[in-house]
């Protein structure tokens, strides 16, 4: 039995190896790779050597550069706004598709709010950067026809308004990934719990804050975990659709480091930025975690 069992052992530990293998080479090395190349002066070409090392100067440098700071002030905003998005709509909507008791109707509502998922990134930004187009973009018309003309304008080229046009973009803003946690959540939820909490009248609002919400605190943790990734890292988004102006209106760390990368050539300057997020990263997970570990031993 135990030769079996060591056996099968064998055959999972053999199984795993190209997994393991695709995830050091495309992984784990380029991580370990940046954070080498952090320490030199590196245009991308050729292998560094020792005339080409700065040590930590990268890292200082980037201390005092303002575009590191704007763009680390507008990451910012945007994950304030992006977290208040991913806790309130699509947790709503997770509510109000629970509360469907027809089976058909509430499956017909989860395939048309998850139906959007399957549609690229890029198009979807597409889309938005031609609403927000001054001449012939809906937003402008529409408020045009309601004779509010006066409010129109190039939202992406106006520094006052780029980074909101950012940040309004996809709404309602029902994520469709943080909704299906939600809803799973809620159907997770004994009913026996549910019973109790009615018979107690635990209705409406009273339920939703009293059991719904507390026992939704582990679905709410990794939205909030995927949340801080995904913002921190984004890059796509500004890029597309502003490039990271008006001026420096919308940069973000991560199209920075794209501009250092692969316009400026200085790869070892990029590399400190990435090891930056990284550590960003790292600390902000970690105090959400603990921050909701104390609320669940509370």
């Amino acid at each position: 039995m135990a030769k079996a069992m060591g056996r099968r052992g064998g055959r999972a530990v053999l199984f795993l190896i190209p997994s393991i293998a695709l995830l050091l080479v495309f992984n784990y090395y380029p991580f370990f790779s940046a954070l080498f190349h952090s320490l030199f002066r590196w245009d991308g070409i050729g292998e560094v050597s020792r005339k080409d090392f700065v040590g930590l100067g990268h890292f200082m440098k980037l201390l005092s550069d303002r575009d590191f700071y704007i763009a680390a002030r507008n990451v910012g905003i945007l994950l304030f706004f992006q977290t208040l998005k991913a806790l309130t709509v699509p947790l709503l909507v997770a509510e109000l598709v629970f509360a469907i008791r027809n089976v058909r109707v509430g499956y017909f509502y989860r395939v048309m709010f998850v139906l959007p998922m399957v549609v690229p990134m890029v198009v979807i930004i597409l889309i938005w950067r031609g609403l927000y187009i001054y001449e012939t973009g809906f937003i402008n018309q529409f408020l045009r026809v309601a004779d509010l003309g006066e409010f129109a304008r190039s939202w992406l080229a106006d520094k006052k308004t780029a980074l909101g046009a950012i940040i309004f973009m996809g709404f309602p803003w029902v994520g469709a990934l943080p909704m299906l946690l939600y809803l799973a959540g809620l159907m997770d939820i004994p009913e026996s719990v549910v019973d109790a909490a009615e018979v107690d009248g635990a209705r409406g609002w009273r339920r939703f804050f009293h059991i719904d919400l507390p026992l939704l605190r582990g679905q709410m943790k990794l939205v909030l975990v995927l949340v801080i990734i995904q913002t921190l890292q984004q890059f796509e988004v500004p890029f597309i659709l502003t490039d990271g102006g008006p001026g420096k209106a919308t940069m973000v760390p991560g199209l920075l480091m794209y501009h250092y990368a692969f316009r400026y050539r200085q790869l070892g300057y990029a590399s400190a930025i990435a090891v930056y997020m990284f550590l960003a990263m790292l600390i902000l997970t970690n105090v959400n975690m603990r921050a909701m570990r104390q609320k669940e031993e509370a």
